[in-house]
């Protein structure tokens, strides 16, 4: 990965997010979830974001998968400093590497960080990572709904 990682890529939300054939059925998705959001923050985000209790909350949208039916990866760090940590890309390069020996004619895996409320996208193609800029998903719910609808 060394040298193969392209950082804060301008655009990357708005290529592969917006005016899509299902930006329609996200907002949809994000109308019927604002009951959960409330004077900034997501009702029932577990504060501090320690893994266990964020994929907590995550489960109650998904059960369980396995590695030849997963769309998308992601990873979640209490700190927001382990953003751009080594650890974390290794990390979600090992599940792309699963993601991929289990579908050899997959192209590119995109995902996901949350570092404390920071979520930024991942698009692994089989030349290496290229990731968003950072945002924050209390202070952009509706992109944060939005963003894990499409995916």
């Amino acid at each position: 990965l060394t040298g193969r990682v392209y950082y804060d890529v301008g655009g990357s939300y708005e290529r592969y997010f917006e005016g899509k054939s299902w930006t329609n059925n996200a907002r949809d998705i994000y109308e019927d979830s604002r009951a959960q959001y409330a004077e900034g923050s997501w009702s029932g985000w577990p504060e501090p974001s320690l893994q266990g209790l964020l994929f907590e909350w995550f489960m109650k949208f998904q059960d369980t998968h396995d590695w030849s039916n997963v769309l998308v990866i992601g990873e979640h760090k209490q700190n927001p400093d382990e953003d751009r940590s080594a650890k974390t890309l290794v990390q979600l390069a090992g599940y792309v590497r699963e993601v991929f020996g289990s579908q050899p004619e997959r192209r590119f895996v995109p995902g996901f960080t949350i570092c404390g409320s920071m979520m930024r996208l991942w698009v692994f193609d089989r030349s290496g990572p290229y990731n968003s800029e950072k945002f924050d998903i209390h202070k952009e719910p509706e992109r944060f709904v939005t963003t894990l609808a499409q995916q």
